[in-house]
C-alpha cells in the first residue's frame, strides 16, 4: 500500500503477516509468487500423457482386430481352397471311375 510517505512499523508488520499468510498457501512460493503456472502446467503435462497412453492402448486394440481378421480370413480361404479342391478331386475321381465302369459294361 504506497501512500506516498514511508510506511509505519505497523504497516510493515502487517504487510510482512499478509506475506507469510500468501506463503502458507500451496498455490504460492515462498518468495511469495503464485505457483498456479506450475500446477498448470503439471495438469497439462498429466492430461498429455492420459491422452498419449490412450491413443497407444487405442492403436494397439486396432492392430490386434486388424491382425486378429487378417488371420481369420487367410483360415477362412485356406479352408475354402482345400473344400474346393477335395470337392474337385472326388468329382474327377467318381467321372473317372463312372466313365471306366460304362466303357467295361459296353
Amino acid at each position: 500500500m504506497d501512500k506516498g510517505y514511508p510506511s509505519t512499523g505497523n504497516e510493515v508488520a502487517y504487510q510482512r503477516a499478509r506475506v507469510m499468510r500468501f506463503k502458507c498457501s500451496p498455490f504460492v512460493s515462498a518468495d511469495g509468487h503464485a505457483v498456479v503456472v506450475v500446477v498448470v502446467v503439471v495438469i497439462i503435462i498429466i492430461i498429455i500423457i492420459v491422452v498419449v497412453v490412450v491413443v497407444v492402448v487405442i492403436v494397439v486394440v486396432v492392430v490386434v482386430v486388424v491382425v486378429v481378421v487378417v488371420v481369420v480370413v487367410v483360415v477362412v480361404v485356406v479352408v475354402v481352397v482345400v473344400v474346393v479342391v477335395v470337392v474337385v478331386i472326388v468329382v474327377v475321381v467318381v467321372v473317372v471311375v463312372v466313365v471306366i465302369m460304362i466303357v467295361i459294361i459296353i
